[in-house]
């Protein structure tokens, strides 16, 4: 990846604040090729990895375009459990260009 690339950081928020435990782990490294092949086959980016800490999982996920990449996935966000606190956060540009984070709601299935 360049740094002119765009970005779609998802953070999925752990249960205990720190590193989530191993079958939540495991859960959500199992989600990455559903990722991964979303982002693929409607040619909108590339799954760069992922690392949990810091009470969170998150996976980055590059391409041209943060919005058309956060379209992309959100129909697969939605499906998946997203405990309070869970985020996305768009990057529209270089390294330095200034992120949004939109908010994912486990209560009734939107963003704000």
């Amino acid at each position: 990846m360049t740094a002119k690339d765009h970005l779609v950081r998802v953070m999925i928020k752990l249960s205990d604040g720190e590193s989530g435990d191993e079958e939540e782990i495991a859960r959500l490294l199992d989600l990455a090729p559903e990722i991964e092949s979303v982002v693929k086959r409607q040619g909108l980016g590339e799954l760069d990895g992922n690392e949990f800490g810091e009470g969170y999982f998150t996976w980055f996920i590059y391409g041209p375009d943060a919005d058309q990449l956060f379209s992309g996935l959100l129909p697969s966000l939605l499906q998946m459990p997203m405990p309070p606190g869970s985020r996305v956060i768009l990057r529209r540009g270089d390294l330095g260009t200034p992120e949004q984070m939109i908010s994912l709601s486990p209560t009734d299935g939107t963003v704000s």
